[in-house]
């Protein structure tokens, strides 16, 4: 009995963290039976935090065939240790920034998912067929009633761009019933045809980060197909690729921090985004900021000519760039965490045994989100994110010595159902974590649908049971906005604003800073006010409602001069934007056109015909 245990929790423990990744959105799920789901993205199921604990469980019952495997295999040992190392950094930036529960866990799905991928490998590889085929189907399903009633295909994601690559990554799983054979000339045609057809079917939506990962993937598991076949290429090829990377590697570095591309290509913002995130990198090399602190740290080193861009944005949570957000995160350990997680990959797809077709879908799913990942936020989502970790530890197991998953030593002293009693713990633990975000971000979702139906006192309700259950920036910001804007009540939004960086540790969060600032002024704390609307003007400096407002409260403080010079700087910034002076109640009344370029100019384009 407790062999045939110490058997099947290996498999149990594959089926459980791949049926999670689904959960990202439980409310997706209901798309398959209605058109639409109105905000079904704010009601979070399954975030890092709970893949941090569901990872974890059999990371540690089975420890020790993990220290087992591998041998003497150098890369094995490296990524083993520098785990370890990584959980380190973890505790020092709960040090140095303040404990926050969820910052810790979010950071340690980084380390922990890619071990539980490793220890798990086989059993991984077995099921990923049925995981993607499922994941297809439920995406298509819901995509082609979304395409049907004219909306953009957002899926399972909660996004269309992202929604596109997994559709790509998944669809060859419909080729894995088809005779050996034909499973991969198949399989690579649908995904192409996919990837390419989508410009046909609705060229609006089309993905060109999906496209791009798609035909670059297939270049490297060509290539890894060679290098397989012929061994006395391997060295070659290594260095010439360490040498090329490094020299394309510094090159992007030094045009991106010059900021040539991006004054060449001022509508491509990604590439400020960049910038910034370089910016910021450098300034925190030894511990990095957390992945979890990133939005609140990055916006004041992006360049002012973001802001001025078509597609600028309000919140920045990740730089559309994978390994530059592991540099940003964790200093210049994430530099070296990426890089290693890059060859682990690439060895495990070279490595591959003969005729073994598992491995295909695994090196596949790998490629394609590890390259659309360096474009976009998509390896940020649980969904993808999770798989992509996953992938990394079954790729690096290929090749490695093999051993019998047994339990740790110390369970022989225990009865035979407390041996797993970790994993059992830590997976309760993640039911419970659950729980709390589905129900927070149910009352905050139902928050705003009350704001959006124009019922106020619905939604502080909803948003103050939201934030009791589960207190996080989003709803913290959203309630603060609801008590200063509906029912002009500044206290109470200011005391809810001091929650973002006393409760959730962020700095700042969206325009947190110019909110707190109108509500300290509101509430007859003009003084006070005056930091946080300088630091909003540092995160947003073509902010003219901000502007403005700082403007007038020195003018009441008496402070002319300085109120004098706002003025000159904010008649300027209203000429920048096309507008006059008499138009700036429409900026006022909404903060979308003092954000967005392109908002403000179909705007003005509608109201001047």
């Amino acid at each position: 009995m407790t062999r045939l245990k110490a058997e099947s929790l290996p498999g149990w423990s594959a089926v459980l963290l791949l049926s999670a990744l689904l959960l990202q959105f439980p409310l997706a799920w209901w798309k398959t039976a209605a058109v639409t789901v109105p905000l079904f993205g704010e009601v979070a199921g399954v975030d890092f935090s709970v893949l941090a604990l569901l990872g974890l469980g059999p990371v540690l019952c089975f420890l020790p065939t993990l220290l087992r495997m591998g041998g003497r295999d150098l890369l094995f040992r490296l990524f083993l240790l520098l785990a370890g190392i990584g959980m380190v950094v973890l505790l020092l930036q709960q040090v140095s920034f303040g404990w926050n529960s969820g910052h810790f866990l979010n950071g340690l799905f980084y380390f922990v998912f890619p071990l539980a991928g490793l220890v798990l490998a086989r059993e991984i590889r077995r099921r990923l067929p049925c995981f993607l085929l499922v994941l297809f189907l439920a995406s298509a399903a819901i995509s082609l009633r979304e395409l049907a009633a004219g909306l953009p295909a957002t899926g399972l994601a909660g996004n269309w761009n992202w929604n596109w690559t997994l559709l790509v990554i998944s669809i060859p799983s419909l080729a894995f019933f088809l005779p050996a054979r034909f499973r991969l000339a198949v399989g690579f045609l649908l995904a192409f045809g996919l990837a390419a057809g989508q410009f046909l079917l609705i060229p609006h939506y089309a993905s060109r980060g999906t496209l791009f990962s798609t035909f670059c993937a297939a270049v490297l598991l060509g290539g890894a197909a060679l290098l397989h076949r012929h061994r006395q290429w391997r060295m070659p090829v290594a260095v010439a690729t360490v040498l090329t990377a490094a020299v394309l590697g510094c090159t992007v570095y030094l045009s991106l921090r010059s900021g040539y591309p991006a004054d060449r290509l001022p509508q491509e913002n990604r590439l400020m985004v960049w910038q910034g995130a370089i910016a910021l990198g450098e300034e925190r090399l030894l511990l990095g900021v957390g992945p979890s602190r990133f939005e609140g740290e990055i916006a004041p080193y992006l360049p002012v000519s973001y802001f001025d861009s078509d597609f600028a944005a309000d919140r920045h949570p990740h730089p559309h760039n994978e390994l530059l957000f592991y540099w940003c995160g964790f200093g210049l350990f994430g530099i070296v965490w990426g890089i290693l997680t890059l060859a682990a990959g690439f060895r495990g797809m070279i490595r591959r045994r003969r005729g073994d077709e598992l491995i295909l879908p695994v090196a596949w799913c790998w490629a394609v989100l590890l390259l659309h990942g360096q474009l976009d936020v998509l390896l940020a989502t649980p969904l993808a994110g999770g798989l992509f970790a996953l992938l990394t530890g079954v790729l690096l197991a290929v090749g490695v010595r093999r051993v019998r998953t047994v339990p740790p030593a110390w369970s022989c002293f225990a009865p035979a159902w407390s041996r797993f009693a970790p994993a059992a713990l830590l997976w309760g633990g993640a039911l419970v974590l659950f729980g709390v975000n589905f129900v927070g971000g149910w009352y905050c979702r139902s928050g705003k649908l009350a704001l959006l139906d124009g019922d106020p006192a619905t939604a502080r309700r909803d948003l103050e049971r939201s934030v009791e259950i589960r207190p996080t920036a989003e709803n913290l910001y959203t309630l603060a906005g609801v008590e200063l804007f509906d029912f002009q009540d500044p206290r109470p939004a200011a005391a809810t604003l001091a929650g973002i960086p006393a409760e959730c540790r962020l700095s700042s969060y969206s325009h947190s800073f110019g909110r707190m600032a109108r509500a300290l002024a509101a509430s007859g704390q003009p003084e006070a006010a005056l930091p946080y609307f300088e630091a909003e003007q540092k995160n947003f400096p073509r902010s003219a409602v901000n502007l403005r407002l700082w403007q007038s409260v020195l003018e009441h403080l008496g402070r002319r001069e300085e109120a004098g010079r706002l003025e000159e700087r904010w008649l300027e910034l209203m000429t920048r934007k096309g507008l006059r002076p008499e138009e700036f109640p429409y900026l006022l009344r909404n903060q979308i056109l003092d954000d967005s370029p392109l908002e403000l100019r179909t705007f003005l384009e509608e109201l001047r015909k």
